[in-house]
């Protein structure tokens, strides 16, 4: 019976743990889609352009200068927002490889000294809810500092550079 409540401690630890993984993706999503309409927002605002327009190739040129000028590396808090999403991307993967290794040091231990170990592996999600509240703090206060999310300059303009190379042509129609 000791087995079964050892495997189900470990099990039942990991499901929580793939719960709140995908509980805190959705509202990473969700955040990004906030974060994107208020980007949208802005850019309206600071070119004269309603938001329904945005899309439009008439537009295109303004808003990649906007984009260009905002988010450009040689900004100081752009560099400190590229900055802060590489530590970021660092603690994730560090957060991965602490939970990788609890796991690892839990059925270790499970097997070769006492079943009663397995329910150390409820520490996967205290690992896990730290290192997010950890990050969730960090990036409100890189946003704080910068007006920037962790790596957001760097992301604008990849995809800027993205959309210059797929739709190059419609700067070159305006002209």
């Amino acid at each position: 019976m000791d087995i079964v409540i050892a495997i189900a401690h470990i099990a039942g630890s990991i499901v929580v743990l793939i719960i709140f993984s995908t509980l805190v993706m959705y509202m990473a999503s969700i955040e990004a889609e906030k974060i994107q309409k208020q980007a949208s927002a802005e850019v309206s605002v600071a070119l004269g352009i309603p938001v329904e327009k945005l899309e439009s190739e008439a537009y295109a040129k303004k808003i990649l200068e906007y984009s260009h000028h905002k988010f450009s590396s040689d900004l100081f808090q752009n560099r400190l927002s590229d900055l802060c999403g590489s530590i970021r991307t660092l603690w994730d993967w560090l957060s991965t490889i602490a939970q990788l290794l609890i796991l690892a040091v839990v059925c270790w231990y499970t097997v070769t000294d006492n079943l009663d170990n397995a329910i150390y592996s409820w520490w996967l999600v205290g690992a896990g809810i730290a290192f997010w509240l950890i990050s969730y703090v960090f990036s409100l206060t890189c946003n704080l500092f910068t007006g920037r999310y962790p790596g957001q300059a760097k992301r604008t303009r990849e995809s800027v550079s993205k959309w210059l190379k797929e739709n190059g042509d419609v700067l070159l129609r305006q002209e």
